[in-house]
């Protein structure tokens, strides 16, 4: 995770989601490794775990090589030291919430490991997470690779593009 301050420090970063399918097979694999790592970091190796609670393509960063950055830990919370905690507010990006969050209001580093799988199936298809174009019951993205991925397939998920 970078933050800095100082003038001649910023830098200019690449929002995924402004990308589109901008992005080839290999920078795509370096975005989805380096979330990977963040939210592993967050969850597992920090002295009090953190859970994001906004994972979503707009809030990854790119810098110029393709590095990303998790930003936005607006809603981020440190996790309980139980397994989960029920929150009464549920704030988010819709298409990204992770079902037991949405409806009941569970929060754990699932809500994090969901909306990152979110993420990858925008980064293989080039699809947005809700997109009311699609056909009636394809809006969602997670509703429409769903069936795909359960029949065993894959190739019809992955973008062509790049």
């Amino acid at each position: 995770m970078t933050f800095c301050q100082e003038e001649a420090w910023r830098r200019i970063y690449m929002v995924i989601g402004e990308m589109g399918n901008a992005l080839g097979w290999r920078e795509r694999y370096k975005v989805a490794v380096g979330v990977a790592e963040a939210l592993d970091y967050l969850h597992n190796c920090c002295d009090q775990p953190v859970i994001h609670k906004d994972v979503k393509s707009s809030n990854i960063l790119l810098s110029d090589d393709f590095e990303p950055q998790l930003s936005d830990f607006g809603l981020a919370c440190w996790a309980s030291t139980s397994c989960h905690t029920t929150c009464t507010d549920v704030a988010g990006t819709f298409g990204y919430l992770a079902p037991e969050y949405f409806m009941y209001g569970k929060v754990s580093d699932k809500v994090d490991v969901f909306a990152f799988g979110v993420v990858l199936l925008e980064l293989l298809s080039g699809r947005k997470p809700i997109n009311s174009e699609h056909p009636k019951g394809q809006e969602s993205l997670v509703m429409w690779a769903k069936p795909i991925l359960e029949g065993g397939k894959c190739f019809p998920i992955a973008s062509t593009s790049r």
